[in-house]
């Protein structure tokens, strides 16, 4: 019913603590902690302002070997994970510019960028 009264484009406010919920449902997120509003923004701008500037790194052959991706100026550290790797991104880099020149060093399975969750901002918000 909240998505078919969004659709039909009504203004409705959703309160919660299961950040999934908010995250899959809400355009328009507000934080609040301890009476104190610290978050006020659309849901696409705080992923795009707090991304962790990793990419997920499948290689098409799961024994590849993952050295040259270190070699892409903008990588700062390739940690491997149990299907292929994260691609740390040096500040300032572009992953999408970067995207491309992994796929032509490592054959990709999947490249993608890791997005941090609103449960992990308002950790991180709330932590400092």
């Amino acid at each position: 019913m909240v998505i078919e009264e969004h659709d039909r484009g009504a203004t409705i406010l959703f309160s919660t603590h299961v950040m999934p919920h908010a995250e899959q449902l809400c355009d328009h997120v507000v934080m609040i902690h301890k009476g104190q509003k610290v978050l006020d923004e659309r849901v696409a701008d705080i992923q795009r302002r707090y991304d962790p500037r990793v990419i997920e790194f499948d290689p098409l052959d799961p024994l590849a070997d993952l050295s040259p991706l270190s070699g892409i100026p903008e990588v700062e550290q390739v940690v491997r994970t149990d299907r292929g790797c994260n691609v740390l991104l040096r500040v300032g880099a572009s992953a999408p510019s970067v995207i491309p020149r992994l796929a032509i060093a490592v054959p990709p399975a999947r490249i993608e960028i890791a997005r941090p969750t609103l449960e992990e901002v308002f950790v991180k918000l709330v932590a400092a």
